[in-house]
C-alpha cells in the first residue's frame, strides 16, 4: 500500500515543507517540496502553508499516512516549533509521527554525490550551531537504504576545526563531501574534501527515512523529541560540549 506523508525540518532558518507518495518498492513521488518563507517566524508561516499545501492536493490531515519531522541539531525554537507542530497534527490526525535527525537527512541527500559503492566519498553535512560553530557528523551512503550509516559521533566545532577533526576518519582516501546550510561558513576545503550543495534539509529525504524506519519497525529509534546538540543559551553557565552521541536506525 502506497504512504502519503507530510514532511517538514525546521532545524535551520530556512524551514522546508513537502509532500510525497512512497510505494511498497521504494518507489517515491514527490507531490510537492517547498521552502517555507514569510513573515512570522516558522510558527507563523508553517501552519498556513500546510493547510494550504494539503488543500492544493484536495487533503485533509487525517488523509495522511505519516508526518515526519527533523529532529536537529540546530535552531532551538525552529526545532520545537516544528516537532510540537507535527505532534499536533499527527494527534489530531491520528496518524503516526516520526523524528528524523536533520543531518542523517542531509546525509540521504548527498548520496547523489555517490554510488553508494565502497569507493564513494564519505558525506559531512553541516548545520549552524551559533557561538561560531556548526553541528556535523559523518556518513557514508548506502544504495540499498535511504538511511547512511553514522560514522563518528555529532560533533559541534568552530568552522576551521571541523575539516582536522574529520580527515582521521577517511582511513581509506576516500574523500569527504563537505554539504548543508553551513557550508558558507567553513574555509575553503582542503585536499581530500569537496563541497556538495549548500541546501536545507530536504523534506522528501525525511520522508523516505521515516518511511523505511517505519517499515523496519525502528519507530521507537525516531521519536518526536528535539535533538539540541548544545544547553539552551538561556543557562548561565554555559559550556558546548565537543562531542555528542544519537542513536539513529
Amino acid at each position: 500500500m502506497d504512504l502519503l506523508v507530510l514532511s517538514l525540518d525546521t532545524s535551520t532558518s530556512l524551514a522546508t515543507l513537502g509532500l510525497s507518495r512512497h510505494g511498497a518498492l521504494g518507489q517515491i513521488e514527490t507531490l510537492e517540496s517547498l521552502v517555507v518563507t514569510g513573515q512570522g517566524g516558522h510558527s507563523g508561516t508553517l501552519p498556513p502553508q500546510i493547510d494550504a499545501l494539503l488543500k492544493r492536493h484536495s487533503l485533509k490531515a487525517a488523509d495522511l499516512n505519516l508526518i515526519a519531522a527533523g529532529r536537529g541539531p540546530g535552531s532551538f525554537t525552529g526545532l520545537r516549533t516544528g516537532l510540537a507542530l507535527a505532534k499536533g497534527l499527527a494527534l489530531g490526525a491520528g496518524v503516526p509521527a516520526l523524528g528524523v535527525p536533520s543531518l542523517a537527512a542531509l546525509a540521504w541527500g548527498g548520496n547523489v554525490l555517490g554510488s553508494g559503492q565502497n569507493d564513494s566519498p564519505f558525506l559531512a553535512p553541516v548545520i549552524d550551531a551559533r557561538h561560531g560553530e556548526v553541528f556535523t557528523r559523518l556518513y557514508e551512503p548506502k544504495n540499498a537504504c535511504p538511511w547512511p550509516e553514522a560514522l563518528s559521533e555529532i560533533l559541534v566545532l568552530s568552522p576551521e576545526k571541523i575539516m582536522p577533526a574529520l580527515k582521521p576518519l577517511d582511513a581509506r582516501g576516500r574523500g569527504i563531501v563537505l554539504l548543508g546550510p553551513a557550508l558558507s561558513f567553513l574555509p575553503p576545503p582542503q585536499a581530500g574534501f569537496t563541497h556538495g550543495p549548500a541546501a536545507a534539509p530536504d523534506p522528501i529525504a525525511l520522508a523516505a527515512q521515516a518511511v523505511w524506519a517505519l517499515a523496519q519497525n525502528l519507530g521507537q529509534e525516531c521519536p518526536l523529541a528535539p535533538l539540541y546538540g548544545r544547553s539552551p543559551d538561556i543557562f548561565k553557565k554555559w559550556t558546548p560540549p565537543t562531542r555528542l552521541t544519537c542513536r539513529e536506525p
